[in-house]
């Protein structure tokens, strides 16, 4: 069994023992005499219920995940535990949970900080191999942050397991002076930054059939074909930053 495979079957233990542990606390809240039930009791019941039943869905991920190739786990298995950690903040907000319950919360993120320790072996193997090639062409990815202004909050958009989403939910420009162009329109350019990375020209499917809201093209790329081992760097306020193999920023000189 791989490292990376040995972090699935992990992963997905831990997050089989959290549904059972979450599924229970709402069983027994639920017991709890009628009269003493308030509004926010019910809704940490639901919050718990539903947790459960998600993260057996993540669970369920993880199995699915091992059936596949080899090369598919690294990114697959960012894939999972980003999305759960998403999910549960998700359902906090909606359940109104706030800080409550933090022992699914420090669960998962001891799972994040384990997982960014595992090095990507198919960049390992390839490191040589990953120089552009004639197949291949730079394209750019708007992305917005809210909290832009402070450097490592960027790093949770860059991890591996978000390349996947980024090629079918991000705004992505064939010209660099095109999203450059969008972003100084903004009042807060702080907030706005522009990931580089090489695709295959094969995989870019649609070129100048959409615009952004200034006029300027956009194009549409295969769903997936964003890998990020094939990531050069992210353009922020001006600045140009390598990105490490957890998404960690290190200005170029």
């Amino acid at each position: 069994m791989t490292d990376t495979a040995t972090f699935i079957t992990t992963l997905e233990t831990s997050l089989t023992n959290l549904a059972k542990q979450a599924a229970q606390l709402a069983h027994g809240l639920q017991n709890i005499a009628p009269a003493t039930k308030t509004e926010q009791g019910n809704l940490s019941i639901h919050y718990l219920s539903t947790s459960a039943t998600s993260l057996n869905e993540y669970a369920a991920q993880c199995q699915q995940l091992l059936t596949k190739r080899t090369a598919e786990h690294f990114q697959g298995l960012h894939v999972i535990i980003d999305g759960v950690i998403a999910r549960d903040q998700a359902l906090r907000t909606e359940h109104q949970i706030a800080d409550k319950f933090r022992f699914i919360q420090d669960c998962l993120q001891r799972a994040q900080k384990d997982i960014t320790t595992l090095v990507d072996p198919n960049a390992k193997q390839t490191k040589q191999a990953e120089k552009p090639t004639e197949d291949e062409v730079p394209v750019y990815v708007y992305l917005f942050n809210a909290q832009g202004v402070q450097l490592d909050t960027w790093i949770k958009m860059l991890s591996p397991g978000t390349f996947y989403d980024h090629s079918i939910n991000r705004p992505i420009y064939q010209e660099a002076a095109h999203i450059e162009g969008f972003i100084k329109r903004k009042s807060d350019p702080m907030q706005h930054a522009y990931l580089i990375i090489r695709v295959n020209k094969k995989d870019i499917i649609e070129t100048n059939v959409r615009k952004d809201a200034y006029d300027y093209p956009l194009i549409r790329v295969k769903e997936g074909s964003l890998l990020f081992r094939k990531r050069v760097s992210l353009t922020h306020h001006g600045h140009t930053y390598l990105i490490g193999d957890a998404g960690e920023l290190k200005e170029k000189t």
